[in-house]
């Protein structure tokens, strides 16, 4: 049985009891903390399970605490949350290990489905085999496009890049999200770093 413990490192109250009441009532076990460095504090005796790391936490960033993570070398699969689109935070993320990278507001769905697939150890190398082959089949135009989107910028500096229109690269990146069946950026960051 897969552990449900959840580490919710969030410096937000509203937000730790919100999740702490949903997760409560999935069947996960959660475990607050309201900075990133009591969380860090902790670290050595936390293992398995799953961190919700907020992007923006007041004490240290949450980014260098994934990295923290990363380095201690544990068994625990974080999601990061961030309330502000941050393309460039999301793809150090997924670099730095991150399973998920959600925006906030987020729906119950979205966040019990990022945390199913945080747990799953299957899932995650089934999705990686189905990103390579999604990978296979773009255009090379719907590739350069995909490395604009990894590389944070517009869709108007892409198509600069590119010398081709604002509304083609919006056309290319619709069929990105079609074929990989993405459903954020963070879906397309995942899938370009996992190829």
């Amino acid at each position: 049985m897969p552990d449900r413990r959840v580490f919710i490192v969030n410096d937000q109250r509203n937000v730790r009891v919100l999740l702490e009441t949903l997760l409560t009532s999935s069947g996960y076990a959660p475990v607050c903390y309201d900075a990133g460095r009591a969380f860090l504090h902790d670290l050595p005796r936390l293992k398995r399970g799953m961190v919700l790391l907020d992007v923006r936490l007041p004490d240290i960033d949450g980014l260098e605490v994934l990295a923290r993570i990363r380095e201690e070398n544990t068994n625990l699969k974080v999601i990061m949350m961030t309330g502000h689109a941050d393309v460039p935070a999301a793809v150090r993320a997924m670099q730095e290990g991150a399973v998920d990278f959600i925006e906030k507001p987020f729906s119950q769905d979205a966040l019990l489905a990022s945390l199913e697939r945080a747990s799953s150890a299957r899932q995650k190398a089934v999705g990686a085999a189905k990103n390579v082959s999604t990978m296979d089949r773009l255009s090379p135009r719907e590739r350069q496009v995909l490395q604009g989107i990894v590389a944070g910028k517009t869709n108007k500096l892409i198509a600069r890049d590119l010398g081709i229109s604002h509304r083609t690269v919006e056309a290319h990146r619709a069929r990105l999200m079609m074929k990989s069946g993405a459903d954020s950026v963070a879906d397309l960051v995942r899938i370009a770093l996992q190829d």
